[in-house]
Parts: C-alpha cells; structure tokens; sequence
C-alpha cells in the first residue's frame, strides 16, 4: 500500500457506539449490502481474523492483496454502462427528480452489486481514487433506486404514483455493514510503522467524511 494511503489509514478516531437506526423504514432510508454479496478478500480476512488483530488492520490487510477491476471512472461506466449515468443525474437533480425519473429509469435494471461494495471497501480504506469512491456510491443510490422502482411497477403501483414513492430511496445513505466498519469496541488503531502521535481514535467525523454510516 502507498505511503498516502497508509498516512490515510491514521485519520481514524474512536467513535461513539453506532447511531440505532429505527428499523421503520430502514430498507427505503439505507442502502444495506445483501447478505448474499458478503463475500470476496475483505469477508475472508475478517472471517480468519487472529487473536489480537485489530479490524482495521485485517482491512488494511485485505486491501494489499485486493484486486479491484473497476478502479477507474472508465472502467465503471464499461461494466455499469447504464447505472453510472443514471446515478450521476440521479445524484445531480435530487431536488427536482420526479420532473423526469420515469423517461430517465426505465431503461435502467439493477444489478448484482458485489463489484460496487468491494470497490467501495477498498476506496474507503486506502483513499485511492476521491472519484471512483464517489461514482461508486452513486451507483449503489442508482440500483437502490431502480430497484424499488422495479418492485413497484410488480406491485402494480400506477405508474404516475411512483416518483413520489421513490422518495425515501433517492434520498437514502449507503449504509457499512458492521462485521467489517464497526470498531466501536476498539480503542485504538496501531499500525507496525505509527508512532503514538500518528495513532488516532475513531469516530463518527470520519463517517461523515466518507458519506456513509455504519449499520448496527
């Protein structure tokens, strides 16, 4: 990993316990990483964890030997073709959406998002690339979006009533899983090459700087 990135790494300071996020309404206000796309370097690592290794350096571990293939704008819009625009206009008319959601989503379909939650993993912990970090979640807003539309057109929802109900999903945060970004527990992170002043705690600033938060 660069010496940016693991300068990166310090930043961290101990936060309070995560936020209880209230379970009504929580599917439509949180974009959360299925169950069934928990897998890949970071999952594995944090799953062979060791006896008085710290989460993040299970993550920083992890990121090494990661291999990300859409690590550029480019190579996102390759393999996202239609989400990536869409969730860029998305993102770009939050205010004034539901003038044209309905010609703008509906040649959109979602799709499975391991690629986007790993990049977005990755991103995270080195600090790599502020614009793939950023299109990446946008992204995840596009398929959160797209798929409540999805759902809503199976239900049978008139269409005209759909822009409304997409509300609290266009203005939904992508949401950490806690197995991997919950350090509550952990007073201090250490890296083999911090010394006592680089070592920071961890709290909620840096959530807010990442434009997430964590799931309880």
């Amino acid at each position: 990993m660069s010496e940016k990135a693991s300068q990166t790494l310090y930043r961290f300071r101990t936060f309070r316990s995560p936020e209880l996020f209230s379970e009504e309404g929580k599917e439509e206000r949180f974009i959360m990483q299925p169950e069934s796309e928990k897998v890949g370097a970071f999952y594995n690592n944090m799953n062979n964890r060791q006896e008085g290794e710290s989460k993040m350096e299970v993550l920083k571990n992890a990121a090494t030997v990661f291999q990300p293939n859409t690590n550029t704008v480019d190579s996102l819009k390759e393999t996202f073709p239609k989400l990536i625009p869409f969730g860029r206009w998305l993102t770009r008319n939050k205010a004034n959406y539901k003038d044209d959601i309905l010609s703008k989503i509906s040649e959109v379909y979602p799709r499975t998002s391991t690629i986007l939650w790993n990049e977005l993993f990755y991103q995270i912990i080195t600090q790599e690339n502020f614009y793939v970090k950023e299109v990446v979640i946008e992204a995840l807003l596009a398929n959160h979006v797209v798929s409540a539309y999805r759902q809503f057109k199976s239900d049978g929802v008139q269409l005209q009533e759909i822009p409304d109900a997409l509300e609290p999903y266009v203005n939904a945060k992508v949401l950490l899983p806690a197995e991997l970004f919950d350090f509550s527990n952990e007073a201090t992170v250490v890296s083999s090459n911090a010394t006592s002043s680089s070592v920071k705690k961890i709290d909620n600033n840096w959530t807010k700087a990442q434009n997430v938060s964590i799931a309880n």
